[in-house]
């Protein structure tokens, strides 16, 4: 083996390791902010820009469709949920072909302008396409759901 420190690599050889353990793709997709008219029904949450394009991934409909492979996905976002209510909540769910891979709870924000930060996040692995969607789904009678700076983050690592 030529692991060892006293050999130097060739630009060939340093060339080649680079070219086949390239660093996983990356990218990022956002979400409209959603502050003045609330969502007051659970429903979808459409995924609606690129910040930064992966050559892997493609946004239509509200639906972020991936290439086959393994990826990890990351939402992070402002949410505002309030009306004095504990008891009721919204949960905002990361999902992959219709299944949760990650969700977090929205509740009690201290005001309808009040935001909180939230994340979650999940792996995936499929051999043809994966479609990402954002669901929120209203528990009981929350009050009105509002949202901003909404991002999701996607790694794909095979």
């Amino acid at each position: 083996s030529n692991d060892n420190d006293a050999t130097i690599p060739t630009s060939a050889a340093v060339k080649d390791y680079v070219d086949n353990n390239a660093a996983p793709e990356f990218a990022i997709f956002s979400v409209s902010d959603n502050t003045g008219g609330a969502i007051n029904s659970s429903r979808s949450i459409n995924i609606d820009g690129t910040v930064i394009a992966g050559s892997f991934a493609s946004v239509s409909g509200g639906v972020l469709t991936l290439d086959s492979g393994t990826y990890e996905f990351g939402i992070c976002g402002d949410f505002s949920e309030f009306d004095g209510n504990t008891f009721d909540y919204w949960i905002i769910q990361l999902r992959v072909d219709g299944s949760g891979v990650g969700s977090f709870t929205v509740n009690e924000t201290g005001g309808s302008t009040v935001y909180k930060a939230h994340s979650t996040n999940g792996f995936y692995f499929k051999s043809s396409s994966i479609d990402i969607t954002l669901y929120a789904t209203k528990n009981d009678t929350a009050g009105n759901l509002r949202y901003k700076n909404v991002r999701l983050f996607v790694r794909k690592l095979a």
